[in-house]
């Protein structure tokens, strides 16, 4: 916002967040200051399902000495809402990347890695049946083996 030498400066929310007469937002809307003095206005939004956007520019009308109105607009600022589900895959996606030093930063890395664990178990499983089978079938040619040589003494 640009400060300016004049009697009296206005500032209004931006559109977007305009409250309603029920609203929760602090009133009053409007500040009148001094010549040269500063003021800090926060308001906080707490939105009731996810979403992401910006946010309109805020607006600064003032009367400068010269009794000439003017305004000035702020940046417009980003808005992002996650849901609590959101916002729990977003920590322990961070803590994730944490964790694998860097290698797993996205959901489609999270993926492929479980596709790759699953083929890698899908083909162990199928290598301990395979060398249970071989292991059974050389355990009866022992026993058949052992049972010849006891019928030979």
């Amino acid at each position: 916002m640009k400060r300016g030498s004049g009697a009296k400066k206005k500032s209004d929310p931006p559109p977007s967040v305009r409250p309603a007469s029920n609203s929760t937002l602090p009133s009053p809307l409007s500040h009148s200051l001094a010549a040269g003095a500063t003021a800090r206005l926060t308001y906080t939004l707490t939105p009731k399902r996810p979403l992401s956007g910006s946010l309109d520019s805020a607006v600064v009308s003032y009367t400068s000495d010269s009794n000439v109105k003017r305004s000035a607009h702020s940046t417009r600022a980003g808005i992002t809402a996650l849901s609590p589900l959101q916002d729990a895959l977003r920590k322990a996606m961070k803590v994730g990347s944490i964790l694998s030093l860097g290698v797993l930063r996205t959901t489609e890395q999270y993926r492929s890695l479980a596709i790759a664990s699953g083929v890698g178990g899908a083909v162990l499983g199928a290598w301990a049946v395979w060398r249970g089978a071989g292991t059974a079938v050389a355990s009866r040619k022992r026993a058949r083996a052992l049972k010849e040589v006891e019928k030979m003494r």
